[in-house]
């Protein structure tokens, strides 16, 4: 994308020095017509250059408005996923702590249904 916009601005200045030389070297001719832009007389070479150049530009920036909007849907969705994982290990660490809980209890479980099987066996 950057190679391209580099382009793209590379073509735009030469386009800009091709318009000057051609508005400095214009003068009015039999083959001019009236730019709906300035309603000034204009040959018609010119006059279909600035329209193309004005179209382009517009069209450049269609495409750099696009590529803004999905930069920011690109960050929305990092952002999100970044919350999502934040959830996820917090999820995680909560079901670890948990299962490290019934460990816990079972073995004391265990331990205490021994002891009241030894307390059985020794008692009359």
């Amino acid at each position: 994308e950057r190679e391209r916009e580099a382009k793209e601005l590379e073509q735009e200045k030469q386009r800009e020095k091709v318009l000057e030389v051609m508005e400095k070297a214009a003068a009015p001719s039999p083959k001019a017509q009236v730019s709906e832009a300035t309603k000034e007389w204009q040959p018609k070479a010119q006059l279909f250059f600035k329209n193309f150049f004005f179209a382009e530009q517009e069209k450049r920036l269609e495409r750099e408005a696009e590529d803004k909007r999905k930069d920011e849907a690109r960050q929305q969705v990092a952002a999100t996923l970044a919350k999502n994982r934040d959830q996820a290990l917090k999820a995680a660490q909560e079901a670890e702590s948990i299962a490290l809980r019934i460990e816990e209890l079972a073995r004391n479980a265990r331990e205490a249904a021994k002891a009241a099987k030894l307390a059985a066996e020794v008692a009359p």
